[in-house]
């Protein structure tokens, strides 16, 4: 009886863990949405091509990298 309550309490723990990871990769596609933003603006303001191609697809493999990775630790998870 007493190991069943070890295991899950350890359940418990790993729960806890995997939720927190999905919130803090949830927050990490907020702050790149964000950054996405931010990116769109300073083109708008800055009148440089040759860099803001770099910078813009960048962002945007940085957002579409987070996006999978909270969608596969959605499925493993």
């Amino acid at each position: 009886m007493n190991n069943l309550f070890s295991s899950i309490q350890i359940v418990q723990v790993y729960s806890l863990i995997k939720i927190g990871f999905l919130i803090i990769d949830f927050a990490f596609i907020i702050f790149l949405s964000v950054v996405i933003k931010q990116v769109h603006a300073m083109n708008t303001i800055v009148n440089d091509s040759s860099d803001s191609s770099i910078i813009r697809s960048m962002a945007f493999f940085l957002f579409i990298a987070a996006v999978s990775l909270f969608l596969t630790a959605l499925v493993i998870l």
